[in-house]
Parts: structure tokens; sequence; C-alpha cells
């Protein structure tokens, strides 16, 4: 999950995606990111990552 999120943001920041707001309430889902983030074991915070780029993009 945590890939396929990231894959949106991206999407969403190179334009290959609209930023709907469906797309911006998905993108502010990060429970399975959080959850996914205990396994991960570079002990990356991916959902702080993601509610960064996401805060960044264009309202």
């Amino acid at each position: 999950m945590p890939s396929a999120m990231a894959f949106l943001c991206l999407a969403v920041t190179e334009g290959r995606i609209v930023l709907s707001e469906d797309v911006r309430a998905q993108l502010a889902r990060t429970e399975t990111v959080e959850l996914a983030q205990r396994e991960c074991p570079y002990r990356f915070d991916i959902a702080a990552a993601l509610r960064a780029a996401v805060g960044e993009l264009p309202r």
C-alpha cells in the first residue's frame, strides 16, 4: 500500500493524474501506510513523507 500511495502522489505531481477531491481524500488516508511502515527495515517515516508531499500539492 505505501508504494501505491507514493505512486499516486508522484503521478499527481507529474500531472499524469488530476488532483480531484477524491484523489486528495485518498492521499489523506495514511492509516494503512502507518501500519506498513512498522515493518520497514529502514525505519523511514513513510506516512510523514506522504503528508509532506501532499501538503505541497496545489489546492
